[in-house]
């Protein structure tokens, strides 16, 4: 009997097998799926036999929510839900409303418990991530977690691992340091001068893009990993090649991440619109090629395929996120739009004491936020890639059960990728300019073998 996590997609006259639980996927013609669906069946062919065979076999690790103690993977910082631009498509805008900041005694408390809890079950790495608003306006707060973080790690015996996300809208001298002390910079820039400044003003319309492209140039001198992301609107969607062909010209990044567009009341009031998902797959799939070229690894996040995962995100990864008022949750997300959405992100919170109180069943609630539970997901080949995609944005509670556009970028991106690693772009270009034949892939209610 085949495993159930095999799945068909039909391509013209080919049809693509993917197992990514067993690390299979073949291109295998009409006889091949009506023999594979028939476990009686003589095939007279060893090769067709022994997939069969392959495919038979339990997985060697089947994806699962966490289970057992909480040791949070990362400890997440909040310094301020604060930013220095107004970016016409994000609600984390420059003065939109008073914004309070993290003070350092609370942040040294996480660190305290964070690096004991670590010590007592026997962990070696020691691993914070910084998050906005924009962390690196408070740039006091930011290097004096990183060096009390160091002096417990070195008191501890444990190693010490820095990520953040940024604008990159800061003063040389704490670009120098970033460069030097974090580990992993991912980099909000969205392309060369025009589409930056427009997408990414500063408050009253002055441009970003200088100081961005200053800081980027730091980091990437620095020790580090540069990792760049790029908002892409319907006015940017069919620059996405020429974007990633500046970015690797003028940066040395290990990643470029494309992402869409998610739709606010701040988009809606600068009339910025979501890219078609069919055009942004298509023009990601050049954007890719040009990255390639320069071995730069270009990441589209729902259709990694590195990890089979449940949860695409932190969220029910046992993570610690920390607000400036030592709230405590598994995303960064802002609580008005996990609340929107009838969703509860919170696990906790900070004690005057220094120890966090966590809610009771709050771990377990979030835990159970992930793939296997959703039902719009259990037929779909991308199912253990994009594990649903944000929990907050796309898997919540009323979503719509049938494929919606992110779901349809996914699987086509999705899609490239496979072929991409089987050195078959070529059926994937057919694909792509037939789109008749690529929507029939694409939209096909179950891609379950047998279905």
């Amino acid at each position: 009997m085949l495993d159930s996590n095999v799945f068909a997609l039909p391509l013209k006259d080919k049809w693509l097998l993917y197992a990514p639980l067993h690390g299979i996927s073949a291109l295998v013609n009409d006889a091949a799926v009506n023999a594979l669906q028939e476990p009686a069946r003589n095939t007279h062919s060893a090769e067709l036999d022994q997939l069969r065979k392959d495919l038979s076999k339990a997985p060697v690790a089947l994806p699962d929510s966490k289970k057992g103690d909480f040791i949070p993977a990362f400890l997440g910082f909040l310094p301020t839900r604060d930013c220095n631009l107004s970016c016409k498509y994000c609600g984390f805008r420059a003065g939109s409303s008073p914004q309070k900041s993290m003070s350092i005694d609370l942040a040294v408390r996480c660190i305290d418990w964070y690096a004991k809890l670590l010590k007592a079950d026997g962990e070696d790495t020691l691993e914070i991530h910084f998050f906005g608003g924009e962390p690196f306006i408070k740039p006091e707060l930011v290097m004096m977690v990183v060096h009390a973080a160091r002096i417990r790690g070195e008191e501890y015996g444990l190693r010490t691992r820095f990520e953040a996300s940024t604008n990159g809208v800061m003063n040389e001298e704490m670009a120098r340091f970033a460069a030097n002390f974090i580990h992993n910079i991912v980099l909000s820039i969205d392309g060369p001068l025009d589409i930056q400044n427009s997408h990414r003003p500063r408050p009253g319309g002055e441009g970003s893009f200088e100081d961005a492209y200053r800081s980027a140039r730091v980091f990437d001198d620095g020790p580090g990993g540069l990792h760049l992301r790029s908002c892409i609107t319907s006015d940017t969607v069919s620059r996405m090649e020429e974007i990633a062909t500046w970015f690797s010209r003028e940066f040395r990044p290990s990643t470029v991440c494309f992402e869409t567009l998610q739709p606010s009341p701040e988009s809606e009031e600068a009339g910025l619109n979501i890219p078609d998902p069919w055009e942004f797959a298509s023009n990601y799939s050049r954007a890719a090629l040009a990255l390639w070229k320069s071995g730069i690894k270009p990441i589209y996040a729902s259709a990694e395929l590195s990890e089979n995962r449940v949860s695409f995100c932190p969220v029910g990864k046992d993570v610690v996120i920390v607000s400036p008022e030592g709230e405590i949750a598994g995303c960064y997300l802002l609580e008005r739009d996990w609340k929107a959405r009838g969703m509860d992100m919170s696990i906790g919170c900070f004690s005057e004491n220094g120890e966090p109180e966590f809610y009771e069943g709050a771990v377990e609630r979030l835990r159970n936020m992930n793939v296997l539970n959703y039902s719009r997901c259990n037929n779909c080949f991308c199912r253990w890639h994009c594990a649903g995609g944000c929990h907050v944005n796309h898997s919540f509670p009323g979503c719509p059960e049938t494929y919606v556009d992110l779901c349809k970028q996914t699987r086509i991106i999705t899609l490239f990728n496979i072929l991409s690693g089987m050195d078959r772009l070529d059926i994937f270009n057919e694909l792509d300019a037939d789109k008749t034949n690529l929507r029939r892939v694409i939209l096909q209610p179950s891609d379950r073998l047998g279905a």
